[in-house]
Protein backbone atom coordinates (compact mmCIF):
# COMPACT_ATOMS: atom_id res chain seq x y z
CA UNK A 1 0.00 0.00 0.00
CA UNK A 2 1.41 3.36 -1.04
CA UNK A 3 0.31 5.97 1.46
CA UNK A 4 1.59 8.88 -0.62
CA UNK A 5 -0.36 7.85 -3.69
CA UNK A 6 -3.49 7.20 -1.59
CA UNK A 7 -3.24 10.70 -0.11
CA UNK A 8 -2.75 12.20 -3.56
CA UNK A 9 -5.81 10.34 -4.84
CA UNK A 10 -7.89 11.64 -1.91
CA UNK A 11 -6.64 15.18 -2.52
CA UNK A 12 -7.61 15.02 -6.20
CA UNK A 13 -11.09 13.76 -5.24
CA UNK A 14 -11.43 16.64 -2.80
CA UNK A 15 -10.22 19.05 -5.51
CA UNK A 16 -12.97 17.85 -7.88
CA UNK A 17 -15.64 18.26 -5.20
CA UNK A 18 -14.32 21.72 -4.25
CA UNK A 19 -14.27 22.88 -7.90
CA UNK A 20 -17.83 21.60 -8.29
CA UNK A 21 -18.84 23.69 -5.25
CA UNK A 22 -19.98 20.72 -3.19
CA UNK A 23 -17.49 21.01 -0.32
CA UNK A 24 -15.66 23.96 1.21
CA UNK A 25 -12.14 24.82 0.13
CA UNK A 26 -10.29 23.71 3.25
CA UNK A 27 -6.71 22.41 3.44
CA UNK A 28 -6.68 18.86 2.06
CA UNK A 29 -4.98 17.29 5.12
CA UNK A 30 -7.72 18.74 7.34
CA UNK A 31 -10.45 17.39 5.07
CA UNK A 32 -8.79 13.97 5.13
CA UNK A 33 -8.50 14.02 8.92
CA UNK A 34 -12.09 15.19 9.27
CA UNK A 35 -13.27 12.28 7.11
CA UNK A 36 -11.05 9.51 8.47
CA UNK A 37 -10.47 10.58 12.08
CA UNK A 38 -13.84 9.60 13.57
CA UNK A 39 -13.94 6.28 11.70
CA UNK A 40 -10.38 5.41 12.70
CA UNK A 41 -10.95 6.31 16.35
CA UNK A 42 -14.13 4.26 16.45
CA UNK A 43 -12.46 1.20 14.91
CA UNK A 44 -9.52 1.48 17.32
CA UNK A 45 -11.61 1.97 20.46
CA UNK A 46 -14.44 -0.42 19.64
CA UNK A 47 -12.44 -3.50 20.58
CA UNK A 48 -11.50 -1.94 23.93
CA UNK A 49 -15.11 -1.21 24.93
CA UNK A 50 -17.39 -4.04 25.98
CA UNK A 51 -20.84 -4.29 24.44
CA UNK A 52 -22.89 -2.23 26.88
CA UNK A 53 -26.29 -0.52 26.57
CA UNK A 54 -24.50 2.86 26.60
CA UNK A 55 -22.18 1.79 23.79
CA UNK A 56 -24.09 -0.73 21.64
CA UNK A 57 -22.43 -2.76 18.90
CA UNK A 58 -23.07 -1.40 15.40
CA UNK A 59 -22.01 -2.94 12.14
CA UNK A 60 -19.14 -1.23 10.33
CA UNK A 61 -21.27 -0.27 7.30
CA UNK A 62 -23.74 1.61 9.50
CA UNK A 63 -20.94 3.37 11.38
CA UNK A 64 -19.22 4.40 8.13
CA UNK A 65 -22.52 5.71 6.73
CA UNK A 66 -23.16 7.79 9.85
CA UNK A 67 -19.65 9.26 9.87
CA UNK A 68 -19.67 9.91 6.10
CA UNK A 69 -22.98 11.76 6.47
CA UNK A 70 -21.53 13.82 9.33
CA UNK A 71 -18.49 14.67 7.17
CA UNK A 72 -20.67 15.79 4.26
CA UNK A 73 -22.79 17.95 6.57
CA UNK A 74 -19.73 19.58 8.13
CA UNK A 75 -17.67 20.06 4.96
CA UNK A 76 -20.48 20.90 2.55
CA UNK A 77 -20.40 24.28 0.90
CA UNK A 78 -23.34 26.33 2.17
CA UNK A 79 -26.02 27.18 -0.38
CA UNK A 80 -25.73 30.76 -1.62
CA UNK A 81 -28.65 31.94 0.54
CA UNK A 82 -26.97 30.63 3.69
CA UNK A 83 -23.46 31.96 3.06
CA UNK A 84 -22.43 34.89 5.24
CA UNK A 85 -22.74 38.22 3.49
CA UNK A 86 -19.39 39.87 2.90
CA UNK A 87 -19.80 43.58 2.33
CA UNK A 88 -18.11 45.03 -0.69
CA UNK A 89 -16.30 48.35 -0.84
CA UNK A 90 -18.21 51.28 0.58
CA UNK A 91 -19.41 53.66 -2.12
CA UNK A 92 -20.78 57.15 -1.50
Amino acid sequence: MKVGSDCAASASRFDREIRAGRIRDLPRPLLTQQLLGPITLRLLTRTAAPDTPDFPESDTDTVCTVFADAFIRSAAAAPMAERPCRPGPVTQ
